[in-house]
Formats: structure tokens, sequence, C-alpha cells
């Protein structure tokens, strides 16, 4: 079980890796263009392919690790007759879960690697730097949902072609609007009445940059599950 395991999660982490360098390619395009005069309206077009791809990215990942585990769980030739039914009766309800999963946020997430044995609420957490400083803090559970949310609902909005981006705190024209309010002294900010904001470079970078952390520490969850070896996570493109 243990190398069948372990070549599931090096698959979906090989998988992972493909997928996400198209963002990676998509944001250097738009540095590439960056010299250009005037304002950027196709530009914009490249940082929302980049945050729907970032998305569908998870969700293939969360997909494959699920059927990742399920793989490793089948029983070897072997097995009684009872179980191996046991198992395709588990499987076959598994696989309808897994092919119904299209919208992967965090209460879909979390039932679906439920049903594999993994629980993702104590695994999601990890350390970032503070602002560009040398210091580190920690990102747990309750922001890590939230930003997840976020990139949900901003994929959903490009996809569906909804005239205006949702107005979320993950996206740098709302957050930077937010924090300089909160700096002047104001209290609890209405950023849900600002300006509907336009996707940046940052916004493309930054959700790009989250996917490629939640997938990481996900994956290393399902190792601990697993009980295997982990797999080679991509390298994050030198800057």
């Amino acid at each position: 079980m243990s190398l069948a395991s372990a070549i599931a999660l090096q698959s979906a982490a090989d998988a992972f890796g493909r997928s996400i360098q198209h963002c990676h390619n998509l944001i250097a395009i738009h540095e590439e263009r960056n010299n250009a005069q005037g304002r950027r309206h196709r530009e914009i077009s490249l940082n929302r392919a980049t945050i729907v791809l970032a998305v569908a990215t998870w969700q293939t990942l969360v997909q494959d690790l699920t059927m990742g585990a399920l793989e490793a769980a089948k029983p070897d030739a072997a097995a009684a007759l009872a179980e191996a039914g046991t198992y395709r009766l588990i499987r076959a309800q598994i696989e309808r879960q897994v092919r119904n999963f299209s919208t992967p946020n965090t209460q879909n997430t979390r039932d679906l690697l439920d049903t594999v044995g993994l629980d993702v609420k104590p695994h999601w957490i990890w350390e970032v730097g503070a602002q560009g400083r040398d210091q580190r803090r920690t990102r747990k559970f309750e922001e890590i949902k939230n930003e997840l949310e976020d990139w949900l609902q901003v994929r959903h909005a490009i996809a569906h072609g909804h005239k205006n981006i949702p107005r979320r705190l993950s996206l740098d024209a709302i957050h930077t609007r937010y924090a300089s309010e909160q700096k002047r002294g104001v209290t609890n900010p209405a950023y849900k009445s600002y300006p509907p904001p336009e996707i940046r470079k940052a916004d493309a970078y930054r959700c790009t940059r989250f996917f490629f952390d939640l997938g990481e520490t996900t994956t290393s969850a399902m190792v601990d599950v697993l009980g295997c070896t982990a797999p080679r996570w991509p390298d994050w493109p030198a800057a």
C-alpha cells in the first residue's frame, strides 16, 4: 500500500506542477508587457485567466488526491470476496462524489477528502513572510478558508461573465483601500461599498501563490494519512 500511495501522490503532484506552470507563464507574459504605454486592458484578461486556471488546478488536485488514496486502499488479489465487494461499493460512491466535485470551496473540499480519511482543518496552517520583512507569521485555518472562498467567488464571477468582480479582501484594489482606511482610524471599513475592482497582476500572483501553498499543504496532509513517502513538490519559480 505504501508504494501505491507514493506513486499516486507523486502523480497528483506532477499533474499539479504542470498545470500551475501555466499560471506562472501567464504572469510572466504580463510582466513582459509592462513597458507598454497607456492602460493595458488586454493584460487584465491574462490576470483573469490565471485565477480561473489556478482554481481549476486546485480542484483537480483534490480529485487526484482522493482517487490516489482510494487506489491505495484497493484490496490485493488475495482479499476475501466480502472485502473486495465492500471496496467496490465504497469506491463507486466516492468516484461519484469526485465527478460531482465542481466547486472546490472549503466545505466541499473537506467533505470529499473526508471520504478517504483526511480532515484538512488541523493541517491548513503555514508560515508566510510579513509584508516583505524578515518576520514570519502563521496563516491558520480561518484565514485560509476565507481566502479560498474569496478566490472561488472571483472565479465564479469571471467564468460566468459577470459585469462586476465581487469586492473581496483578497483582491489588491480592495485590500489596499481597506488597509489605508484602517490606518486613518476607520473602524470596520465598508469594503463592500467600494467601486468594483479590476483584476490586477498582483491578484494573479497572489492567487497562484495561495493555491500553490494550499496544494502543497493538503498533499502533505494526505501523506500523513497514508503513511507514505512525500512526493517531490514542484518548485516555485525564482524571482
